[in-house]
């Protein structure tokens, strides 16, 4: 029996190695093995939606996981190793999937999983991780964005989430129409000719190519008067309530002072709401500094103003 167990170890460590060449590097820092499952819990994981999820499953998917680990652990723990988990799990299942006979009930049954439950289990952690992000633009509204800028306000108001940034799209939508919005917007940026009371400004959608969809909204304002020197700022953003925790509002705040530097505008006012602390967070993702906090009679509520100093 000891001999069997002992072949079995074997082979399922031979398959191991292909994993390890991914995952793994040595260090002098540690005399055993890292688990880098240590403090996760189970919630943070959550979701992982299994189509059909049955208790007993889902239980022998959590042992196969437990196995893998400590099958590392016993093969190597006399060497430094630094092993991610489920790149274990993974080459389980690739092999797994290609075995047959004996070997694919052997794997089933050490593993503690049907072939199936293991690549349902597979397929569901994968689509769980986060997602490359593709990439991006900046449009100047237009004519033919209005059916996307109508369902991207909409989402805003389905889930009673504050808007900034738009440039007044919101309001337009609700007093007037886009046509008028898109006009307004030109006007904005039209240097020459703007009002005394207005500041000119450039309004942009922000796209992601793959799909063509707006993820969210800037207002770069060129120049501030004393309002928005205190509680506006030269930038207003937004992201899309269903896009957000995905890294996008500081790859476009990022990308918008890139566009700032060259036409001289080098030290940036941001605003935000102190109890939006996605947005201070963006701010700091920037280099931004905090310099002020003060109660605002205009959005009743506290304000926090950073600086960003290009150089």
């Amino acid at each position: 029996m000891y001999e069997e167990d002992h072949y079995e170890k074997c082979a399922l460590i031979i398959t191991l190695l292909l994993s390890l060449m991914f995952s793994a590097c040595t260090t002098p820092i540690s005399k055993s093995p890292l688990n880098l499952m240590d403090n996760i819990q189970e919630s943070d994981l959550a979701p992982i939606e299994i189509s059909n999820p049955e208790e007993k499953q889902l239980r022998r998917n959590k042992e196969s996981t437990d196995f893998s680990l400590k099958l590392i652990n016993e093969t190597f723990e006399d060497n430094n190793i630094l092993i991610y988990p489920l790149s274990i799990v993974s080459a389980l299942g690739i092999v797994a999937n290609g075995a047959k006979g004996n070997t694919l009930s052997e794997m089933e049954r050490v593993l503690n999983s049907d072939i199936q439950g293991l690549n349902d289990y597979l397929k569901a952690y994968a689509a769980y991780l986060p997602k490359k992000v593709g990439q991006m633009r900046f449009v100047f509204p237009n004519k033919e964005y209005e059916q996307k800028a109508i369902e991207f306000i909409q989402e805003f108001r389905d889930n009673s989430s504050p808007i900034n940034g738009t440039g007044g799209l919101d309001g337009f939508l609700e007093r007037a129409t886009y046509q008028e919005w898109l006009l307004k917007v030109e006007a904005d940026r039209d240097i020459a000719n703007i009002p005394e009371n207005r500041v000119p400004a450039y309004t942009y959608f922000y796209i992601r190519e793959d799909d063509d969809r707006i993820i969210g909204m800037i207002n770069i304002r060129l120049a501030l008067n004393d309002f928005l020197r205190k509680e506006g700022g030269h930038i207003g953003y937004c992201i899309r309530p269903t896009e957000r925790r995905k890294g996008y509002g500081t790859r476009m705040l990022r990308e918008a002072l890139i566009f700032l530097e060259p036409i001289g505008l080098t030290d940036i006012i941001l605003t935000c709401s102190k109890e939006n602390v996605a947005s201070a967070g963006v701010i700091k993702n920037c280099g931004g500094v905090l310099e002020d906090e003060f109660y605002s009679n205009v959005f009743n509520e506290v304000i926090q103003r950073y600086r960003i100093c290009i150089v």
